[in-house]
């Protein structure tokens, strides 16, 4: 009886490991792509930043005088 408990309790302990190294995986996989999202936003800012930029004034006139 004794043998059948601890075998029972053997294979809790190893589903319970297995479930934590699955949910040990997944966080590191959503990581991962959240750092993949981030490298590509700052990406896209460091790119915009050096830009130049379109500067619209609208309603005024400018005259050069020679």
């Amino acid at each position: 009886m004794q043998e059948a408990f601890n075998l029972l309790e053997t294979q809790q302990y190893r589903a319970n490991q297995m479930a934590i190294q699955e949910q040990i995986k997944d966080i590191q996989e959503d990581t991962a792509r959240s750092a993949k999202i981030a490298a590509v936003v700052s990406t896209v800012s460091a790119v915009n930043s050096t830009r130049p930029r379109k500067v619209e004034v609208s309603g005024t006139i400018n005259h050069h005088v020679n």
